[in-house]
């Protein structure tokens, strides 16, 4: 990727003095007669609405929480204080914590048969993760229900003896599909949770996590406004350690934003993505790592590195946004960026959002990307790593994919079933499928060239 080979600390050099922009760098349409005022120097978002004073609410949104491994040990054992101290004293601060539980917390042994790893974290997890005064986990994810049914109630039952409020799983489509509604004070905040279509999908037959593609947002999002005076989105797909959001899933963020919800937050990707406001929403592709077993990614520096995003909303809508970055020390205690590196950081994100400020911008950095991975990778190379590797490789390596795992079966190094499995997981996922579609488009294109 373009960003992956820049550390966080060579980014830029030195930030713009005035960092104070106009709403072109990352704006699109307009916001009425309110207009934003960007501090970049500060991470501050400011909507100048009219001289009116309304009562408001904040929410803060945390990235991803797999809380395993070592950290799990830390939050189980040792040090749990100085791991989330930092965020929890400002989730006291704020009215509603918002967070994606990236695993199941359960016991249960038994893994659905997947590809990629199976997560999940020790019951007692649940107590480290009443971090504010009201707390939602978003559950609609991959990994939701790498433990089946039995690992995801005692994910809910866990939950729901901490007072921990849950969105995004159900038996049914509608179930899983169904907005949680939070009041605090006379306000009462919608939240709309979904995830791209994986191993965890929701059935008419099988219980599972709110799907993009089944979830059709729109539908729901009607019965909210007539519901809530404020409306969330919180979305899960896109590509991991991707630095831009490919084309599929900032088209489907953006639909959300432009048809009516007030923020759209996105996860997976397990890195910093930009951010844009579009009419009167805002958007962050994705906030990064929250809490994560460092071994996962660990070959990527900035999933050490992500952001908190503070919003005030009254019942006019959004007022403020504030972005909050932060370190992973060591692999486990979360610390706020402060002085350069905090200015690092804002500059790092300035960057990025500037990337995606069009759809042509987002669409021809991931056509050039297609095309680059197809000219430099190999099929020896991509052939050794088939079995075991994440898809989310290189594009060429999703192509070939399907047939070096059915060559494998054949062989017998992996079951029949397990092959169909890698196969099922490279084309049912639409960020796998959108890159080998890309592929395949520019492989005929260079045919019809010859």
């Amino acid at each position: 990727m373009v960003y992956s080979e820049r550390p966080i600390d060579g980014v830029e050099k030195r930030l713009n003095k005035n960092s104070n922009n106009t709403k072109s760098e990352f704006h699109s349409g307009q916001i009425d007669d309110a207009q934003p005022i960007v501090d970049w120097t500060n991470g501050i978002i400011r909507i100048k609405n009219d001289d009116e004073k309304l009562d408001s609410v904040s929410l803060l949104f945390l990235g991803d929480v797999f809380p395993t491994g070592s950290i799990e040990k830390r939050l189980l054992e040792e040090d749990s204080e100085t791991t989330l101290e930092e965020i929890r004293q400002i989730a006291q601060t704020v009215d509603i914590t918002i967070f994606n539980l990236e695993c199941p917390l359960t016991l249960t042994k038994k893994s659905i048969i997947k590809k990629g790893p199976s997560l999940k974290a020790d019951p007692d997890i649940a107590e480290k993760l009443v971090l504010g005064k009201i707390n939602l986990a978003c559950l609609a994810n991959n990994h939701i229900m790498d433990f089946g049914i039995n690992g995801v109630m005692e994910t809910i039952n866990s939950l729901d003896a901490q007072s921990i409020q849950h969105v995004g799983v159900g038996k049914s489509p509608s179930e899983a599909c169904k907005p949680q509604y939070l009041e605090i004070r006379d306000f009462r905040i919608s939240i709309f949770n979904s995830a791209e279509a994986e191993f965890s999908a929701v059935t008419e037959d099988k219980y599972g996590a709110c799907d993009n593609e089944c979830g059709m947002f729109k539908d729901y999002l009607i019965e909210m406004k007539k519901s809530s005076d404020i409306q969330v989105a919180v979305f899960h797909g896109g590509r991991e350690y991707a630095r831009i959001p490919p084309p599929h899933t900032y088209q489907f963020y953006n639909r959300a934003a432009s048809q009516g919800f007030t923020i759209v937050i996105g996860h997976h990707p397990h890195v910093p993505q930009g951010i844009q406001l579009i009419g009167k929403s805002f958007v962050a592709y994705s906030l990064g790592n929250l809490v994560f077993e460092p071994d996962y990614g660990k070959h990527d520096k900035m999933s050490s590195y992500g952001y908190a995003v503070k919003a005030k909303v009254s019942k006019r809508g959004l007022e403020e946004i504030q972005i909050i970055p932060y370190k992973v020390k060591d692999g486990w205690e979360i610390q706020i960026l402060t002085g350069k590196e905090r200015g690092f950081f804002l500059a790092y994100l300035r960057t990025l959002s500037k990337q995606i400020s069009s759809y042509e911008k987002v669409k021809d950095y991931w056509r050039s990307e297609a095309a680059k991975f197809l000219k430099t990778r190999n099929l020896p190379n991509l052939a050794g790593n088939i079995v075991g590797v994440q898809a989310g490789g290189s594009v060429l390596r999703l192509i070939i994919t399907a047939a070096w795992t059915l060559i494998y079966s054949v062989l017998g190094f992996i079951s029949p079933k397990q092959a169909k499995v890698y196969v099922q997981n490279a084309l049912m996922t639409q960020s796998h499928r959108m890159f080998i579609l890309e592929a395949l488009n520019q492989i005929n294109s260079d045919k019809s060239a010859e």
